[in-house]
């Protein structure tokens, strides 16, 4: 759900912002998906969208509850710095 509402955004031409952004990181992670969240960060950083504090609690959140500790390790040494 939380892809395809990003998608449907994009195709009427809005543009999401951090809050928005973070809303699907959270939802992708409570549907499982860990795996989708590298691209949306990535489009977030193409988008010169800056990752707060938020953003950060949501990353490490969801990567410890999928027990992607590696994950963790390279967030923590990207956004907590």
């Amino acid at each position: 759900m939380e892809i395809m509402t990003y998608h449907a955004m994009c195709l009427r031409g809005l543009k999401p912002n951090k809050y928005f952004y973070n809303s699907i990181l959270s939802g992708v992670f409570n549907k499982g998906m860990w795996n989708n969240v590298k691209d949306i960060v990535l489009e977030m950083d193409d988008e010169g969208i800056t990752h707060d504090m938020l953003t950060f609690k949501v990353l490490l959140t969801g990567y410890c509850k999928a027990r992607q500790f590696d994950e963790v390790k390279v967030t923590i040494e990207k956004d907590g710095g």
